[in-house]
């Protein structure tokens, strides 16, 4: 457990500092919180009473897990993100109340931040406490108060060379979204490439961002924004996307347990008839309050339903809104949002694009090697060949020593 030590940070309520309005609370909303802040209390001190007592532990269902650094150790290994291209990460404190030198369960925990745990179990006071308890621990242990500040977003470059996504907008109502292709992830590739664990550390990572973005997005709007919306592309999911479907449950369980009530919406589209046995996987292992949440369109539709739920122009072009945003951190829904690095730039694949027949059956004999699919003739060769350039590196970059530079690094991969 983390000991209570000097907060690292000023935590003063930005609520307060910057003039936020809050959700107005009921008066029997008022009368449950004060029943949770003082059975959180007697909980809190039973705990850290049998906090090394296996049998106490296991009957109240709390579990002492690992420490973020201990179950991806691969990730301290990797060099900066992008080699020379690179921005430098900057270190972010956690939201408020988080504080990485002091427990969660020393925090102060802002009313709001109760309403969501109690919400999250209908009002129920005792299973609420529970909830907000165990999730105390988890954050002491996994160290997630931490993540941006010791962090840059974990395997970047894995996660924009599987799927294109972003999360840098907002919808007409200040709540941050999510965009991703989840369908254009190679099942096979990404599980041959990543643990779950490592899945999770990045999942984490994420949410403590966008607990940072929702913080940020209140004070520019004055108004308290505490939701996100989700927003999936499922076109090219198929039936191979069964051997990744346990990790999808997995950071639903995180979200359920550690950030309730932080998800608006979640709306999937572009789902095709395969998708409905993938979802019967996964539907009976979340919970009711989030499985309401989420809508699932197919080929048609969703244009404008996303138009009217997130307004026109916070929609992507491409799903038939008015944002067609580029640049770094404002591209709508594109993997290569920076400049290209250097070492893609001047990369024997990618400078020979421009005999497209040839690098088509390059990229395809490469692909087949590691158990993959053949592209077909709509898909963007280019695109597949920025993708495997970056996979490439991507593999080189953990077998060899930091103190190697990029150049060196990839011209390994190009003399094999």
């Amino acid at each position: 457990m983390v000991a209570m030590q000097a907060p690292l940070f000023p935590r003063q309520d930005p609520s307060v500092e910057h003039g936020i309005e809050e959700f107005p609370i009921t008066q029997k909303e008022m009368e449950l919180l004060i029943k949770m802040r003082e059975l959180l209390k007697n909980r809190v001190e039973e705990y850290r009473q049998n906090q090394k007592d296996e049998q106490w532990l296991k009957s109240h269902g709390i579990q002492h897990v690992k420490h973020w650094r201990e179950t991806s150790p691969r990730f301290q290994n990797l060099p900066n993100d992008e080699g020379e291209d690179a921005a430098p990460a900057v270190p972010q404190p956690p939201a408020y109340p988080w504080d990485p030198k002091v427990s969660a369960l020393d925090s102060p925990w802002p009313d709001r931040l109760l309403m969501r745990y109690l919400k999250a179990r209908n009002l129920d006071v005792t299973q609420a406490t529970d909830m907000f308890l165990k999730m105390c621990i988890w954050r002491d242990c996994y160290g997630a108060s931490e993540m941006c500040l010791t962090l840059q977003q974990p395997y970047r470059r894995f996660w924009r060379t599987v799927a294109d996504n972003s999360s840098s907008h907002r919808d007409k109502n200040g709540r941050t979204t999510y965009w991703e292709k989840s369908g254009k992830i190679d099942p096979h590739f990404f599980s041959q490439n990543i643990t779950p664990d490592e899945v999770v550390l990045t999942h984490v990572w994420t949410m403590e961002s966008q607990t940072q973005k929702l913080d940020e997005n209140s004070m520019k709007m004055k108004r308290r924004v505490d939701r996100t919306v989700t927003l999936i592309d499922l076109a090219g999911c198929g039936i191979g996307h069964r051997k990744v479907a346990h990790l999808f449950t997995l950071v639903s369980q995180i979200d359920q347990d550690y950030y309730p009530e932080m998800l608006s919406k979640s709306f999937m589209f572009n789902s095709p008839m395969l998708f409905s046995g993938i979802w019967s996987l996964i539907r009976p292992m979340l919970h009711k309050n989030t499985t309401d949440k989420i809508q699932i369109k197919g080929w048609s539709g969703y244009d404008t339903l996303l138009c009217d739920e997130l307004g026109a122009e916070n929609v992507p072009a491409e799903y038939g809104g008015k944002c067609q945003c580029k640049g770094e951190g404002k591209a709508c829904l594109a993997r290569d949002v920076e400049p290209t690095p250097s070492y893609i730039r001047h990369s024997p694949q990618y400078k020979g694009l421009e005999s497209e027949g040839p690098a088509r059956e390059q990229l395809n004999e490469w692909r087949r090697q590691r158990g993959m699919r053949s592209l077909t003739e709509d898909e963007d060769c280019n695109d597949w060949t920025v993708r495997r350039t970056r996979f490439d590196y991507y593999q080189i970059s953990q077998t060899q020593p930091k103190e190697h530079n990029v150049d060196n690094r990839f011209n390994l991969v190009l003399r094999a």
